[in-house]
């Protein structure tokens, strides 16, 4: 990664509290100008009569339309200067032009009441603009929830965390205030790993990439040709017939294929996707997550804890001591996992099995 493009190309963001925080230093800055300032310094009220009295003349001068430079010597010095001007002329106008080796030279304008406005509406204009480039992304963030329209992911729930964190604020401490949270935010949610997985045997992965090219296959054997999407200009090499192995994980491709991917499974589904609203999947559980309610059980046989066996052993290994016992194998670390079996597998049966094998220990989920 080039952390320089980063830093300095990258998008701004901002969470709900930065940017009230940002609001209100708005707010303050602009009042700024309310305040009475004094010098406290003999120096610096000697460089002021000295300064002002070379302003004066250039005031008298009617003629004169050229710059004056303040040549303050520090920033106190300079507010108080443009305080005590603007009361000779409140249209003057003041800003700063690049004086090279990275100095600024402060000057005064003269200027027209209506010249003065016209300035006065472009800084505002200007200070609002670098607001809203703080707040950053934030502004899309906000876009999306007030819209209230369906958020499709594939294996969404960190993106949709990592969304919160970002860009609304602290994640909260129980995972029933983070799901209470999330669908306040967005009511309608799809996660399309959900939908793949409801296919049982149909996809030999549920990898984004994996599960487009494989619906894409499908399609050319003439399976789904009620969809039709076509691409904007500027992204029409998102095609299949084109794109490589490189536009995946690129944020507009991925975005784009996962749109494709739901089009296509809530039309296998005849348009019927009500019962995966809401519902999100979680890697290695037991549970799909149940954003607006509680989440939901989707094991279907005997679930075994096996613990204490040779960190050697593999899931090939599990599978071959399973023999024609149909069911998955989820890890846990080196030396203990979950035997998840299919429905119909008996339980007693498979307990028994397992205790009969050698330097394993195995308990049943109740």
């Amino acid at each position: 990664m080039d952390f320089q493009k980063w830093i300095y190309d990258g998008i701004s963001y901002s969470s709900e509290g930065e940017e009230s925080r940002l609001i209100k230093e708005f707010l303050e800055e602009n009042s700024e100008s309310d305040k009475n300032l004094e010098l406290s310094s003999e120096k610096d009220r000697e460089w002021y009569f000295s300064t002002f009295k070379r302003f004066k003349l250039w005031m008298e001068d009617t003629k004169s339309f050229t710059e004056f430079d303040i040549d303050a010597q520090n920033i106190l010095q300079r507010l108080y200067f443009q305080q005590e001007a603007k009361k000779e002329d409140p249209f003057l106008n003041f800003y700063s032009k690049n004086a090279g080796s990275y100095k600024r030279r402060y000057v005064a304008q003269k200027q027209t009441e209506t010249e003065h406005l016209c300035n006065i509406r472009k800084q505002e204009k200007l200070k609002r603009l670098q607001l809203q480039r703080k707040v950053g992304f934030r502004n899309l963030f906000k876009l999306l929830v007030a819209s209230k329209k369906p958020l499709i992911g594939h294996n969404l729930l960190y993106d949709l965390l990592f969304m919160l964190n970002s860009f609304q604020g602290p994640l909260p401490n129980s995972w029933a205030d983070a799901k209470n949270l999330v669908h306040s935010l967005f009511p309608e949610i799809y996660d399309t790993k959900l939908l793949a997985l409801h296919f049982e045997n149909r996809f030999t992965s549920t990898s984004l990439e994996t599960l487009y090219n494989s619906l894409n296959k499908e399609d050319q054997n003439g399976l789904m040709k009620s969809i039709s999407i076509s691409l904007p200009l500027g992204f029409l090499d998102y095609h299949p017939d084109i794109i490589n192995s490189s536009g995946a994980h690129e944020a507009g491709y991925d975005a784009y294929i996962t749109g494709c991917v739901f089009l296509r499974l809530r039309e296998d589904l005849n348009g019927d996707v009500k019962d995966f609203v809401n519902r999100v999947h979680l890697m290695h559980s037991f549970y799909v997550a149940n954003l607006d309610g509680n989440d939901i059980d989707v094991t279907k046989g005997p679930v075994v804890l096996v613990y204490d066996f040779d960190k050697r052993m593999t899931t090939t290994d599990f599978l071959q001591l399973l023999g024609d016992r149909p069911g998955q194998i989820s890890w846990i670390n080196d030396t203990s996992c979950y035997l998840v079996m299919a429905n119909g597998v008996d339980e007693d049966e498979l307990m028994n099995h397992l205790k009969s094998v050698p330097n394993i220990k195995a308990s049943l989920r109740q």
